[in-house]
């Protein structure tokens, strides 16, 4: 009887210790969110407008809008035709390496009004709890920041760090996949 409860406690105690080491394997994603003055507002989808390259400029201009489930993107004619709902979005201007698509790397702030090099952001902002139809918003503009892409496959890894123009942090991650619409 002995010998039995000492098997059995032995083979909880085994099957115990394999699921903590299969714990501890498994990546730690952090949530699609972005932060601003100790809140969470989530981000559920993003897009990327690509517009081709603009000399001196170096790269492709584009756009990259990360938002939340409640703002909808209307298409016609596979171009964006509007942007309605309520929700919360960042929306930032770059130039990226790559076309038709957002290319990895770190990407910064460039204050300086141009030429702008390639894996730099210049205008950008975002917006919490916004009407995008009446356009009620509180634009919180970037001064500063940074922006760090990871890409496998289709899906993209966005960090971004940035201070907006009253001197906060807006920090956020977001992981999926973008859309892409070229306006070249």
């Amino acid at each position: 009887m002995r010998n039995s409860i000492k098997s059995v406690l032995f083979v909880l105690l085994c099957g115990a210790a394999m699921t903590s080491c299969d714990k501890k394997d498994e990546e730690i994603v952090p949530k699609t969110i972005m932060t601003y003055d100790g809140k969470e507002y989530e981000l559920s989808k993003g897009l990327l407008i690509d517009y081709g390259t603009f000399p001196p400029n170096e790269g492709n201009g584009q756009e990259l809008f990360l938002s939340s489930s409640g703002v909808t993107i209307r298409e016609s004619g596979g171009k964006i035709d509007s942007i309605y709902g309520r929700g919360h979005g960042i929306f930032f201007q770059l130039f990226g390496a790559s076309s038709n698509q957002l290319g990895e790397g770190e990407y910064t702030f460039d204050f300086s009004q141009g030429p702008f090099k390639a894996k730099s952001f210049f205008y950008s902002y975002a917006t919490f709890d916004n009407d995008f139809v009446d356009w009620d918003a509180d634009l919180h503009e970037m001064i500063a920041g940074t922006i760090t892409v990871k890409k496998i496959n289709t899906e993209y890894s966005i960090t971004f760090d940035c201070i907006e123009n009253s001197g906060k942090h807006i920090t956020g991650f977001y992981k999926g996949a973008l859309k892409i619409y070229d306006e070249k």
